[in-house]
């Protein structure tokens, strides 16, 4: 039965994304791929490993997907759904293993006559393969960033439970190896060795973390903020409003909840969202949103010894979102960032509620509805990402305030020659962004035709 509810589960996420291999690329698409000089020639790895150096990985998978596929959009997207199916299978096995050691924990009969929480792993993994908040890393060729490094963190963390278990020195090295590929893979690892730790000492309980904390993790975590600070500075990103740390982190604790709210009623969802820039630390609701942030993560640690795989999941989740809360980004808010954020939520939720799930034929009833609904969602959000002015104008309509809605929306006019919506469109930018080079540029072009 653990079988075919993975064989399920992974077969959800393929009928719901069969309808999203013919989406063109679309926004960061054009400098990530048709504009990426590294993938001019096909079979070049020197080149595919150096153009972007915070993600390697990512370009380096774009290379490969060149040299199959040319420039042809169905090719990359054929990728990015099989690595979507591939973090599926991944955190369904997680979740089976995870949860099946704290079931048998917790099984005081001294038998194995305690419900299986096969159900609850096949929901949550479910809930992941069609979620249509998910389909905006699935469906957009640059956010592949986020599913190889949800792939190389489930991975990781998967050898990394083996080796403390077993003391499995192979396993060691392959967790350490498919974590360098998660975190050169997208930002959103870098919170890995951390992640790491947390289960170690929260779930596992090995008595040897301490030492593994100061032999492993600490230095891992340290390479990981060299290499990022490195980063930053050699290659600083044009942060438009500027804005310092705490006002980036008030910003952010509010975006967050709003995350949180995506993934509970998925309404409201745009490629570019509007997002309230903090411009004093005295905001008030930026404070509450701060402050409940806070809370909700002491909550956690203190509920570590009662709820250790809640506690674990709350500090995945964050973990993954805390880079772009501590460091200032061009998008405040993006929804293709929660893709590697939610398998750690989802985990926390299935902790807590794998026994009801298993024991109630009406609450798997429920929830299979629940699927059904959200299934449904991303069908129809794959067939709006295929029709790209439906999607811009979706975004401008629910992001007036954000330049970059305005700026791509502008662009695809001018590339179907219609300057006469496109000038309106470049205005908006240059009003919200008067430094917007592409902006004027555009217009030049615009007023040459």
């Amino acid at each position: 039965m653990r079988a075919a509810l993975g064989l399920l589960a992974c077969a959800l996420a393929a009928l719901v994304y069969q309808n999203a291999l013919d989406i063109p690329f679309v926004f960061d698409d054009r400098d990530t791929v048709l504009l990426n000089q590294s993938l001019i020639a096909p079979w070049d790895w020197r080149a595919a490993l150096l153009y972007n150096a915070a993600r390697p990985v990512t370009n380096l998978s774009f290379a490969v997907d060149r040299a199959f596929w040319g420039f042809s959009s169905f090719g990359f997207h054929v990728t990015n759904t099989v690595l979507h199916i591939a973090v599926v299978a991944l955190f369904y096995g997680w979740c089976t293993r995870t949860l099946g050691a704290a079931a048998q924990t917790g099984d005081r009969s001294g038998t194995a006559a305690f419900p299986s929480p096969d159900w609850a792993a096949f929901f949550a993994a479910a809930v992941l393969a069609v979620h249509p908040v998910m389909a905006a890393a699935v469906g957009y060729v640059t956010a592949r960033s986020e599913l190889l490094a949800a792939a190389g963190s489930l991975a990781a963390l998967t050898y990394a439970r083996r080796a403390i278990l077993r003391g499995d020195r192979k396993a060691g090295m392959l967790a350490a190896a498919f974590g360098a590929l998660a975190i050169g893979s997208s930002s959103s690892a870098a919170a890995l060795p951390l992640v790491v730790l947390a289960f170690d000492a929260w779930v596992l309980r090995d008595p040897g973390w301490p030492v593994r904390a100061a032999r492993i993790y600490a230095p891992a975590t340290l390479a990981v903020v060299t290499a990022a600070a490195w980063h930053a500075i050699a290659s600083p990103m044009a942060v438009v409003p500027e804005r310092g740390l705490l006002a980036n982190v008030l910003t952010e604790s509010r975006v967050v909840w709003r995350y949180l709210a995506l993934l509970l009623v998925p309404r409201g969802q745009a490629i570019v969202h509007d997002v309230h820039w903090v411009t004093s630390p005295l905001d008030p609701v930026s404070i509450v949103a701060f402050a409940a942030l806070a809370a909700a993560i002491g909550v956690a640690v203190l509920q570590r010894h009662v709820r250790p795989l809640a506690a674990f999941g709350a500090v995945w989740f964050v973990g993954s979102l805390a880079p772009t809360i501590l460091v200032p980004v061009r998008d405040a808010m993006a929804e293709h960032r929660l893709y590697l954020a939610a398998p750690g939520l989802l985990l926390a939720v299935a902790s807590v509620t794998w026994r009801a799930v298993a024991s109630g034929r009406t609450i798997r009833f429920a929830l299979a509805a629940v699927l059904f609904v959200l299934a449904v969602a991303t069908y129809r959000r794959n067939e709006l990402w295929s029709r790209p002015a439906d999607l811009w104008e979706e975004s401008v309509r629910r992001a007036p305030g954000a330049w970059q809605a305005h700026w791509g929306y502008a662009e695809l006019l001018r590339e179907i020659g219609r300057c006469d919506r496109a000038r309106p469109e470049y205005d908006a930018v240059l009003r919200l962004y008067s430094g917007h080079a592409g902006a004027r540029a555009g217009l030049d072009l615009c007023r040459q035709r």
